[in-house]
């Protein structure tokens, strides 16, 4: 958990760490950074977004962004914030730190309602790398390969993806290090009857962070010829 400062300057880092995250949403694609590392990065967006009446859920452990204990963790948020704990099926916000697990979480968190469809789940996935190269997507794995990365990601053409949907430009290539094809299958299903869905928030160790609202749809980049 975020170690312990002053109640003025804990309060200046959440309102520009609030600020980030919203344009990391509003920007889908932008990587955005939190101003810290990891652990650091997660307990300050949490930071941000819960209080006593916001329920949140922990789901499996990530030591890179100390998680150590998905309950122990949960129950800090408690003893700090006062937020009230629930099972993924019913939290307002849903961290996942076992990527494993996600694609079971995106078939079972809120997703709200026709009526009210601001009544869904946000969830914030602590994923290993977030990666971004420029290019239009039609030879974008040329701008890609330039960048150098980690090539054991997820599944996918040299995993990577382009964002399309409100807000996203098309000259931003993206390796979402750790999402799988069934995560991104199971994100795609939860979010077909919009405005019903899931926003997502990823954040990796070192402290960047991407928006994916649930209009926001993700392709796999395809090779040329």
């Amino acid at each position: 958990m975020t170690a312990s400062v002053g109640p003025s300057i804990e309060i200046a880092r959440n309102q520009v760490t609030f600020r980030r995250l919203l344009d990391a949403m509003a920007q889908p694609g932008m990587l955005v950074r939190l101003g810290h590392d990891g652990a650091e990065a997660l307990a300050s967006s949490l930071h941000c977004v819960l209080d006593l009446e916001v329920s949140v859920s922990v789901v499996g452990v990530a030591p890179a962004f100390g998680v150590w204990d998905a309950a122990c963790y949960a129950a800090e948020l408690r003893r700090r914030l006062d937020s009230p704990l629930d099972p993924p099926d019913r939290a307002e916000f849903v961290v996942v730190a076992d990527l494993a697990q996600l694609p079971d979480i995106l078939t079972v968190v809120r997703r709200g309602t026709l009526l009210a469809p601001e009544a869904s789940a946000t969830v914030i996935a602590a994923v290993p790398r977030l990666l971004v190269a420029s290019g239009p997507p039609h030879d974008g794995l040329a701008a890609a390969t330039k960048v150098q990365a980690d090539e054991k990601t997820q599944k996918g053409p040299n995993g990577w993806y382009w964002l399309e949907g409100p807000g996203t430009r098309p000259d931003r290539l993206l390796r979402l290090g750790g999402l799988t094809t069934a995560a991104i299958e199971c994100r795609e299903e939860a979010n077909r009857a919009y405005p019903m869905g899931v926003d997502m928030l990823l954040i990796d160790p070192l402290g960047q962070a991407l928006g994916l609202p649930r209009r926001v749809r993700i392709s796999t980049v395809e090779r040329n010829g």
